[in-house]
């Protein structure tokens, strides 16, 4: 949201705009990821027109939050999770290493993005992605593009912040 504000300008209509096309990002993530999964233009397109339409999308489209930017990357995540279990190559490791440090950066809760692999790997007992060196780079780039501006982050709120440490017993 700062990088396209700062493009676009900072503004309360320019976030909307960034929010929505967010929003439509996803709903055309999701009707493309259809289309490759080869399905036809009506059942792929029915979902993401679904999407759209649902109560809770237009309500998340026109309030100033960060969730349909961080539901765009975890589909994307997703899509490239799933792209790498299929075929473990550099090319969807990088993809989905990008997408889940995305996804830490943008808000808390996007962290739990990283739990999606291991727990695919256990469930779907694929032991063999554990042997490729493409899963390790991928965790070497999420720790590297997340422990920077986090660690700047933390440490501008250890000094900036109103809230004491709780020490003590309750």
């Amino acid at each position: 949201l700062g990088l396209f504000m700062v493009a676009a300008g900072s503004g309360v209509d320019q976030a909307m705009v960034f929010v929505a096309l967010c929003s439509a990002g996803v709903a055309f993530t999701l009707f493309h990821a259809l289309r490759r999964a080869g399905e036809t233009w009506p059942v792929a397109l029915a979902p993401a027109v679904l999407l759209t339409l649902l109560a809770i999308a237009q309500h998340l489209s026109a309030v100033m939050m960060l969730d349909s930017s961080l539901a765009l990357v975890t589909l994307l995540f997703a899509i490239r999770t799933a792209a790498f279990l299929d075929k473990p190559d550099y090319r969807n490791a990088l993809w989905f290493a990008f997408a889940a440090a995305a996804g830490c950066l943008i808000k808390g809760n996007g962290v739990a993005n990283l739990a999606a692999l291991p727990f695919a790997i256990v469930v779907l007992r694929r032991w063999d992605i554990l042997r490729r060196w493409q899963l390790y780079a991928a965790a070497a780039i999420v720790a590297v593009l997340t422990a920077i501006p986090l660690a700047i982050a933390f440490a501008w709120l250890r000094e900036n912040s109103i809230f004491t440490p709780l020490t003590g017993a309750l």
